[in-house]
């Protein structure tokens, strides 16, 4: 189990220097750190995935970005444990760079258990369907069961695809629904793109980030978050980010679009910020008011310095005839709501985000954020950073993950790139802990994956009553060799570790 000592990266509780303040319409908690809290939270375990892992048969070669995105898609093949689909997007199949997914079937210990891949004539996909150079799999998200046949299904993009007839280097991006068979391979795709209604132009990358934000507008059906970084909307590639509906068939229905065109009062994007990210997530409803914050990357933000990076979180509100509209945004960075980094130059902080629910259990949602190319440890080793939030979507604290912060397991290498695709994943374990799928698409053997489980802190008084005594001490010892509440440190066992922190804190 970490100690205080060894989570000397963790950074402490920022409170603005300035009151809060209204910059072009949004909402800014400015600033610089002062003192310091920490996000409380058990470290687990840390679980490599590499994409030289025997399970993906020699698939995966140098280049080819294994772990460049990421999603759960739920329990595929029914053996009740929930599996994950990892984005490969330089995989040559269908040409250079032409892309491919794999749906990865997982065991409770966070090993594979068995690898499909869907790409360019494969799993299930035509090969007529992907080209080189359409980088299929830079986005992935699951979308539960869409079509309602028992079995999960699985949204992919691929930033770079253009529909036939346009140059093959136009770049608008395309979005593909797909209904997966329980062994994970494709059973029937749907294709969407700029033929389809939806308002693309050349270099857009339409998908460079991909989310399922759950039902936001309440019309009972998924809503997805696909990221438009290249978009020059208001400025050259300031940026867009589109909330997308589809049918339980995977047919458009509608799409919103937010970007400094459209809604110049509450997002004051500048050129080369790349806002739509390559990632977002939905928050939830933070001060109770009815609308949901969503977290949208801003990756290339220059707040504080270049390309520092920035997330917005964007309050959707939902339309009585379907789709959301925005109601106010809040952001943080480098300057912007209460964060404190430490961030430099480059780093890239908003690349990825993913939601954490109430991480820290203050009764308000919690939000992980990518900084991939974060010197933690080593140059572009890159971090992970968990933030516990407030009810405007300010950081009340946070923790650094990466190289050197004693997280059991994590072993990074110089230009691993950690947090460039990120994903949460729910309870793989079976045990209550939180799985974060965290990607290193730069890393060694084509790319790899970390499986990142963290918990609640777990209190040795075990029966509530604000003492820690007697009573704590029969009761762990009744648990002694299982787990459960009584597994203070998370090792899976009840056992000599755990009476240490019990006796330590005895009273």
């Amino acid at each position: 189990m970490l100690d205080d000592r060894s989570l000397a990266s963790r950074c402490r509780f920022l409170r603005p220097a300035a009151p809060l303040a209204i910059l072009g319409g949004a909402f800014v908690l400015g600033g610089a750190a002062h003192a310091a809290e920490t996000l409380d939270f058990a470290p687990v375990a840390a679980v490599p995935l590499p994409g030289s892992h025997p399970v993906m048969n020699g698939q995966v070669s140098n280049g080819e970005r294994f772990g460049r995105a990421v999603s759960g898609l739920g329990d595929v093949d029914g053996d009740g444990v929930p599996d994950l689909v990892v984005g490969s997007r330089s995989d040559g199949d269908g040409g250079t760079d032409a892309g491919a997914v794999y749906v990865i079937l997982m065991n409770r210990d966070l090993s594979p258990r068995e690898a499909i891949k869907i790409g360019a004539g494969s799993g299930g996909m035509p090969a007529s369907e992907i080209a080189a150079g359409d980088f299929f799999g830079y986005g992935v998200a699951g979308l539960g069961d869409l079509d309602g046949d028992g079995v999960p299904d699985l949204a992919v993009t691929a930033p770079n695809a253009e529909p036939p007839g346009m140059p093959a280097n136009a770049n608008q991006g395309a979005l593909f629904i797909c209904f997966l068979r329980p062994d994970g391979s494709v059973r029937e795709h749907v294709r969407l793109d700029s033929q389809d209604g939806l308002p693309l132009a050349s270099g857009d990358s339409f998908g460079q980030g991909l989310a399922n934000l759950g039902d936001l507008d309440g019309d009972g059906r998924v809503d997805l978050g696909v990221g438009a970084p290249g978009t020059d909307d208001g400025a050259m590639n300031a940026g867009a980010f589109f909330v997308v509906r589809v049918s339980a068939s995977g047919s458009l229905l509608g799409w919103d679009r937010f970007s400094r065109s459209t809604d110049p009062q509450w997002l004051p994007l500048e050129a080369i910020d790349n806002f739509g990210g390559r990632g977002s997530a939905a928050v939830g409803d933070l001060d109770g008011d009815g609308t949901i914050e969503v977290a949208v990357g801003c990756y290339r933000d220059d707040d504080g310095g270049a390309d520092r990076g920035a997330v917005w979180l964007l309050s959707l509100a939902a339309r009585p005839k379907g789709g959301v509209s925005l109601a106010r945004t809040a952001k943080i960075s480098a300057t912007a709501g209460g964060f404190g980094g430490p961030l430099a130059d480059g780093d890239l902080f908003g690349m990825t985000v993913a939601p954490l629910g109430d991480l820290d259990g203050d009764g308000i949602a919690d939000l992980a954020v990518g900084n991939n190319l974060m010197d933690q440890g080593f140059p572009n080793a890159g971090g992970l950073f968990l933030l516990g939030l407030d009810s405007l979507g300010a950081v009340r604290s946070q923790t650094l993950i990466g190289q050197g912060t004693g997280f059991p397991g994590l072993s990074l290498i110089p230009g691993e790139r950690f947090g460039r695709a990120l994903a949460n994943l729910g309870d793989v374990r079976g045990d209550g802990s939180l799985v974060l799928a965290v990607g290193a698409g730069a890393g060694v053997d084509g790319g790899r994956l970390w499986l990142v489980a963290i918990g609640r802190p777990r209190s040795a008084d075990l029966d509530g009553n604000g003492l820690v005594n007697g009573a704590d001490l029969t009761a762990m010892l009744a648990a002694w060799g299982g787990a459960g509440p009584a597994d203070l440190d998370w090792s899976g066992s009840v056992d000599g570790g755990d009476l240490a922190q019990l006796l330590a804190g005895w009273k």
